[in-house]
């Protein structure tokens, strides 16, 4: 029973992290309270499995040539929408101008640091850490392999853990390993999936932070800007395809 996992692991994480893929995963942590504050990839599109390896190469040089202006080109289509060409990470809530309005790009990055920071700080603090992806079609995932590498190297010691969660996916599945869980649906995704506790998230439920965890978590939080919460016109077509 793949809903079951966290019964089989036998720990409940001090963090819990989405790789992005689409925001659903980042959407579930958040109405479910477990999202304790704003991180680099919650609101983040990306291509697939391709995307997740160039990541967990990022991570290995402490993101140093993630998201620069160099690399961002105009997602047709998607106002103010951004796409990293050196990762396929792309940014469809980050921007409020034209990349070429002065200051647009500092704005971005003042931000992006800020949680980039703040995301090596909680793992560095945390013991245990779960990563998400949840994504709008299959991917595989070995690209997860790749990330769980390289986090082992960089903070050995520490328990990783890793949930993919993919929509319009056939078969439909739900299994896990010691390390790695995967939940398959054949469905597609809804509105509720962005705004509302749903079944196939329910791996999730049982989940509480330690007291430990919160105090720490209470170092790490500070207010910032909420993405909107539909999307704007302009994109409908795009989010309908890719994801959030």
């Amino acid at each position: 029973d793949g809903w079951r996992l966290f019964d089989d692991w036998g720990l409940s994480p001090d963090l819990i992290v989405s790789l992005g893929g689409d925001c659903i995963a980042a959407s579930q942590i958040k109405v479910r309270g477990l999202r304790p504050f704003s991180l680099p990839f919650d609101w983040c599109s990306s291509d697939g499995s391709s995307a997740i390896e160039k990541l967990a190469e990022q991570f290995a040089a402490g993101f140093s040539g993630f998201a620069r202006q160099e690399n961002l080109e105009a997602i047709p289509g998607v106002r103010f929408g951004y796409k990293d060409k050196m990762t396929g990470y792309s940014f469809i809530h980050h921007f409020k101008a034209e990349l070429s309005q002065p200051g647009e790009f500092k704005r971005f990055d003042t931000v992006l640091q800020r949680r980039l920071a703040r995301l090596r700080k909680a793992i560095e603090l945390s013991d245990s850490v779960l990563f998400l992806v949840s994504r709008t079609w299959k991917i595989d995932e070995k690209c997860l392999v790749a990330m769980d590498e390289t986090c082992e190297r960089i903070w050995p010691g520490k328990t990783f853990r890793y949930v993919l969660l993919t929509y319009n996916s056939q078969p439909a599945e739900a299994r896990h390993s010691a390390k790695f869980g995967v939940i398959r649906l054949p469905r597609d995704r809804t509105w509720y999936d962005l705004h509302e506790k749903v079944f196939e998230w329910s791996f999730l439920d049982g989940i509480r932070y330690s007291d430990s965890a919160k105090r720490w978590h209470g170092t790490l939080t500070d207010r910032e800007e909420r993405p909107p919460e539909s999307p704007k016109p302009v994109s409908k077509l795009f989010h309908s395809i890719f994801g959030r």
